[in-house]
């Protein structure tokens, strides 16, 4: 009885695992893939911005503040889960957005779904 139970327990571990791997895999390679497009910020009103992108466990939500043609903040209101614990990577991208005045900025390495899908919702709030 004792290792029928444990057979079963095993078996319940290994769908759960791998039921994991699947679900927090959707939608990586469209994360992969984005293609940021630079904004003209000469366009742009002084305003604080909300910008979003959605894609699973990759879904961003920022608000972008700009003021005098310049972005001067940039700060993500929401995050999934998984994102949440990974707070260094967006303050890193907001400076370097804010430092050079662009959308289109170099993505942290080791986390460019991550980075891609910070820099589409911020990409969102200035385009929209």
């Amino acid at each position: 009885m004792l290792k029928k139970t444990l057979k079963i327990t095993g078996i319940v571990v290994i769908i759960l695992i791998v039921f994991s791997l699947v679900l927090g895999s959707i939608g990586k390679k469209e994360a992969l893939n984005l293609d940021i497009i630079s904004v003209q910020l000469d366009t742009v009103d002084d305003d604080v911005y909300e910008g979003n992108y959605k894609n699973g466990r990759w879904s961003m939500k920022v608000n972008v503040t700009v003021e005098n043609n310049r972005i001067i903040e940039v700060t993500p209101i929401a995050t999934t889960a998984v994102q949440a614990g990974r707070t260094e990577i967006y303050t890193e991208l907001a400076n370097k957005i804010i430092k050079e005045q662009v959308v289109d900025v170099d993505v942290v390495s080791g986390a460019t779904a991550n980075s891609n899908s910070f820099l589409k919702a911020v990409e969102d709030a200035l385009t929209d």
